[in-house]
């Protein structure tokens, strides 16, 4: 009875410590799938909706104070203008931060114009937050001013 009991303790330990450990393990995996072009185990790894959104509100330029809308009978071709164009503005170039060279680049700490490095060394990833059911990762290359973050959320127990 009591070697069941040990038995227990101990696979709820591991099972704790796996729960705990998850996203540093789903980081590691990305930057391994990263660094050899596997697709498939990027698609797996990344919700490329949910980082295009992210990545895009990032990288749009600071909008300027828009200004007030011609008017119809001071300006009624303006008016008609501003009518006909599409109220949405183009979405930034996403794309280019989730190729397997860009991520490579960022899960190394580096911005994907400065390349993946040399690959000699890869900075170590630092949890800068962890929760149940989300959890931060960061890594900065000494070379670059800013700190790459990457944000697990968890979908499952050891999803």
């Amino acid at each position: 009875m009591r070697s069941l009991f040990n038995f227990l303790l101990l696979a709820a330990v591991v099972a704790g410590l796996v729960f705990v450990a998850a996203p540093w393990f789903a980081f590691r995996g990305l930057r391994e799938a990263a660094r050899t072009d596997d697709a498939a185990g990027l698609a797996d790894l990344i919700d490329y909706n949910a980082v295009r959104q992210d990545i895009a509100a990032q990288i749009q330029p600071s909008s300027t104070p828009a200004s007030p809308p011609p008017d119809i009978w001071h300006d009624p071709l303006g008016a008609l203008k501003r009518a006909i164009q599409p109220m949405t503005q183009p979405t930034p170039a996403t794309d280019a931060y989730l190729t397997a060279k860009a991520l490579r680049a960022l899960t190394n700490g580096r911005t994907p114009a400065a390349g993946a490095g040399s690959g000699a060394h890869d900075p170590f990833p630092m949890v800068r937050y962890w929760g149940p059911n989300r959890t931060r990762i960061g890594v900065r290359d000494k070379s670059q001013p800013h700190e790459a973050v990457f944000t697990f959320e968890r979908r499952g127990f050891f999803t």
